[in-house]
């Protein structure tokens, strides 16, 4: 019996059919998914208004592409192997580079304060009007969306600084960097806490985990999150890097 031929028809029919089971494993796997996900993050985003959505960008580094594709790698085998303190020539060296590469300056430790984890993964949290642990605060229009929660509950000595952290942390700019997918987002602090901090270190709203393609199947949630030093330029939405 002559082998049935293959045809590009054929390929292209069982490639889409891989990707399409690949896409509902990916969906199947997710915890609470309907909880944790709102709707506007589940549905397909037309790239029109994904581009015309809030964007910036650093000073341009200039910075080979190459050279950048390095970073990212480095980046991802951090995410996917974190150690639990990253060696100071290492923290440096990194911090360096992703400063180089964005314009700005990108550091793990701020005054002496850090986030319980600087890599993990993210969980996707309903965008409410409820008031944080850190209080009602006013924020712009176009920044509101951009918010970040971090679990800082963890902290060695959360329950002797409590009042001095929930003012220091309250609404800082931090930088969340998805290596997988190449794109990089600011978003404020605004919670301490999350809904489920044992399967996850982070929290973001919709348009934070849309526009950093937080829960691409590429990605699966993982990020990794820096301070920003007060900088006046610098606000909330995503990084445009130069392609």
């Amino acid at each position: 019996m002559p082998a049935q031929q293959t045809t590009p028809t054929t390929k292209l029919s069982a490639l889409n059919s891989f990707y399409s089971e690949k896409r509902n494993q990916y969906l199947r796997d997710l915890p609470d998914h309907a909880q944790y996900f709102p709707v506007e993050v589940r549905q397909s985003v037309d790239e029109t208004e994904a581009e015309e959505a809030t964007k910036q960008s650093g000073e341009s580094s200039g910075m080979p592409k190459q050279e950048r594709q390095e970073i990212f790698q480095k980046l991802q085998s951090l995410c996917l192997k974190p150690p639990p303190n990253l060696e100071k020539k290492e923290q440096l060296y990194l911090e360096q580079q992703l400063s180089d590469l964005f314009g700005f300056e990108v550091t793990t430790e701020l005054e002496e304060h850090r986030l319980p984890r600087t890599f993990g993964k993210m969980q996707a949290v309903p965008d409410t009007k409820k008031r944080s642990p850190f209080g009602w605060a006013h924020q712009d229009s176009n920044e509101e969306n951009f918010e970040i929660a971090a679990h800082l509950l963890l902290l060695d000595d959360w329950h002797l600084k409590y009042a001095h952290y929930k003012q220091w942390y309250r609404n800082r700019h931090l930088l969340i960097v998805n290596p997988f997918e190449q794109r990089a987002v600011v978003a404020k602090l605004t919670d301490c806490t999350l809904p489920n901090p044992i399967s996850y270190q982070f929290g973001g709203s919709s348009k934070l985990i849309r526009e950093g393609k937080i829960w691409s199947p590429l990605s699966q949630g993982i990020v990794a999150v820096f301070f920003i030093p007060p900088n006046d330029s610098i606000h909330p939405g995503r990084i445009q890097l130069d392609q």
